[in-house]
């Protein structure tokens, strides 16, 4: 049997398992059993296809058929976009230009879903906007345009082609805008924040237990789909193993242990969020700890950095800050000191952040790129230079690749955009962060439970500024923080005098309710 094959009993076989253990916890928090039901089937259909089909194209669009049938019948198409968003690796290829170009865009799954789901939908609220006069714009608009609108004129002033100058504004609009854009206009209320986490939650534990697999069995589960699909060899070995010949880094679909480890940081988080509402108990404790092994599976030190940041922010706001903080120090201490007494304590001790010396080259790498990239950023440190990477002094850096490889996400804007960008970059993240404080404030005493989806939502915004400081944006990284910042605006928005908008905003005359696909609070 083709290892693809194999590969893809295994992958059935353990999503069987996670979708079965985890209906009854996920009907507890968000949906309806017919719902479930039809997720679980299009996840199924979306990864037999990609596994079945043998060509890409082919794949790309009995997808694209799948999602467009099943979001006719779903009230959330963006539970949809998060339960698929890590289903199949992101496999890219250009489409052919047709004699008028080399090629229009690169395609891969993550913007396949973008234009699928996203896009349409973006037209439908623009086209409602005039409608809806009682929603406030977020502040992070006033960041997130211009710093977009900055980095096509930076691209018009450098970019020699016409052509390669549409693709960034095509790229530019379609995997950053659109998703900030409608996630930060469609979700409104509870109800629709729930349901969207908790389907993250649910895709992500399945990842969890495919990056335990991967590690424990020394297999790249996903790795084998790239032959029957005609996409070639991946670029590079170099993420797939550890440097020093130790156990196998999980990649599961993400393509980057760093990335899948901080795709499942942020699901911590998430889980964190609806964790009391969960039903029964001991599946809530079982989702936690299969997140928390796929962290550990990753074996990336910058998400698990990111994941410390991500638990204490959480842990030290809200109501019952002392009770967590006991929980935190006394449970995590004690599991801490019984894992460094036992056998597995040195091997423990190696891959600590900090004081670890497994791969301790990487660290040094970071350390010294940094110290690099802050000299050629003070040569233009307003408004960068383009061709950075031509610098001398960053020439050293060149790896025996043959590349120079940014791994952090603030110099890879820095550099280009200069302090200009890098502030519209910042001050998007911290704007939304201040939106959700305010409006968590003020529901924390009458809605416990939306106070909890606020603090998580700020915790893995936190956890993600931690954690692109050690990776660039590469895979599912932006497109996750472009999500989160949407996400977030939209509970900043929303929030604040909810319950005076509660009677504006009924299914009645809700602009954006058209047939099954409705924002209904």
């Amino acid at each position: 049997m083709p290892e693809h094959l194999r590969a893809l009993v295994v992958i059935l076989a353990a999503a069987t398992m996670v979708f079965m253990v985890a209906r009854k916890p996920v009907l507890s928090v968000a949906m309806d059993p017919v719902t479930y039901a039809r997720r679980r089937n299009l996840w199924f259909a979306v990864t037999l296809s990609a596994f079945l089909a043998h060509n890409f194209w082919v794949y790309m669009l009995l997808t694209s058929v799948l999602v467009l049938v099943h979001l006719r019948r779903d009230p959330h198409p963006l539970s949809i976009y998060v339960l698929l968003i890590a289903a199949v690796p992101g496999f890219d290829l250009p489409v052919p230009g047709l004699g008028v170009v080399n090629y229009f865009f690169y395609i891969n799954h993550i913007r396949l879903l973008n234009l699928v789901i996203l896009l349409p939908l973006a037209v439908r609220i623009m086209a409602a906007s005039g409608q809806d006069q009682h929603r406030r714009r977020p502040i992070a608009d006033y960041f997130i345009i211009p710093f977009l609108l900055y980095s096509l004129l930076v691209h018009a002033l450098n970019e020699e082609s016409p052509t390669g100058l549409m693709r960034w504004a095509f790229y530019l609009t379609v995997d950053m805008w659109v998703p900030y854009y409608v996630f930060s206009r469609w979700l409104r209320g509870r109800k629709q924040f729930q349901d969207l986490l908790a389907t993250l939650v649910l895709a992500l534990t399945t990842v969890a237990i495919f990056a335990v697999a991967e590690n424990v069995r020394g297999w790249l589960l996903f790795e084998s789909l790239r032959y029957p699909l005609g996409v070639g060899p991946p670029p590079m070995m170099l993420y797939q193993f550890r440097q020093d010949g130790g156990a196998l880094r999980s990649l599961v679909t993400v393509g980057s242990p760093i990335a899948l480890g901080y795709l499942l940081m942020i699901g911590l988080a998430c889980y964190f969020g609806l964790q009391s509402s969960i039903r029964p108990r001991w599946a809530a404790w079982g989702c936690g700890l299969a997140l928390f092994a796929g962290l550990i599976a990753a074996m990336s030190r910058g998400p698990w950095v990111g994941a410390m940041a991500m638990l204490l922010v959480w842990t030290c706001t809200g109501p019952g800050v002392g009770k967590r903080l006991a929980w935190l120090i006394g449970g995590g201490g004690g599991l801490l000191v019984l894992v460094l007494v036992s056998p597995l304590g040195s091997t423990v001790i190696d891959h600590l952040p900090f004081v670890g010396t497994v791969e301790s080259g990487n660290v040094e790498y970071r350390q010294r790129l940094l110290e690099v990239s802050m000299v050629v950023f003070w040569q233009s440190p307003l408004f960068g230079t383009y061709d950075y990477l031509l610098d001398p002094l960053l020439q050293q850096m060149r790896q025996g690749q043959g590349i120079i490889d940014m791994v952090n996400t603030y110099l890879q804007i820095a550099l280009p955009y200069g302090g200009l960008g890098l502030f519209f970059f910042v001050m998007s993240f911290l704007s939304v962060m201040w939106g959700i404080w305010r409006a968590r404030q003020g529901v924390v005493s009458r809605d416990p439970q939306s106070e909890r989806i606020g603090r998580a939502l700020f915790a893995a915004i936190i956890g993600v500024l931690v954690t692109i400081a050690t990776v660039s944006s590469i895979s599912l990284i932006p497109t996750m923080y472009w999500l989160l910042l949407g996400a977030g605006a939209a509970f900043g928005a929303y929030f604040p005098g909810a319950a005076a908008r509660a009677g504006r905003e009924s299914p009645s005359n809700n602009p954006l309710r058209v047939g099954p696909m409705s924002a209904a609070p």
